[in-house]
């Protein structure tokens, strides 16, 4: 079915079930809600149905952002996916965007093998990244806290941490 445009009462928008991210503070999207107040939201949101309400799939920040900016409306596309369709239309989303940490990636793509019952092999495929992509992101689910809260911060490249992450 096709997708449908529309402009929702962001209080009839949803956060997602399982977000990307987990570091929105009204700090980290200052830049964001300075934008909304000056121009408003020039990417409209992609949302779901659920119920009579929405759930943001894509534009998280944008919604965390326009409810710090007074915002009572945004504008959203409307698709009609749920389950493992859902999902890659968020890891699609976030794909090229350099906010993601890599603890939030192995997080979210360990969160797809349990709940869909996906292969490794299957989430490359369709995400179109390798095999060793999605190894090495979810190996940092085994990795020191330490290790892990410095990534999530960071404080350390994803290189550098998989390097010590050999050090025992």
């Amino acid at each position: 079915m096709k997708p449908k445009y529309s402009t929702i009462p962001v209080d009839r928008i949803s956060d997602p079930e399982n977000p990307m991210r987990t570091d929105l503070t009204s700090e980290s999207v200052a830049d964001l809600v300075a934008s909304i107040r000056q121009v408003g939201i020039i990417e409209p949101l992609v949302v779901v149905k659920k119920g009579d309400d929405y759930e943001v799939v894509a534009g998280h920040r944008r919604l965390f952002a326009a409810g710090i900016a007074d915002v009572t409306q945004v504008p959203c596309i409307v698709h009609e996916v749920s389950g493992m369709e859902l999902e890659m239309l968020k890891l699609h989303e976030n794909m090229g965007r350099a906010e993601i940490s890599a603890v939030d990636w192995a997080t979210h793509l360990n969160y797809l093998r349990q709940t869909y019952k996906v292969s490794n092999i299957k989430i490359a495929e369709m995400l179109g990244v390798s095999v060793s992509w999605i190894d090495q992101h979810l190996a940092i689910l085994g990795y020191p806290e330490s290790l892990r809260t410095a990534l999530a911060r960071g404080e350390l490249s994803f290189s550098s941490a998989r390097e010590l992450s050999a050090i025992t």
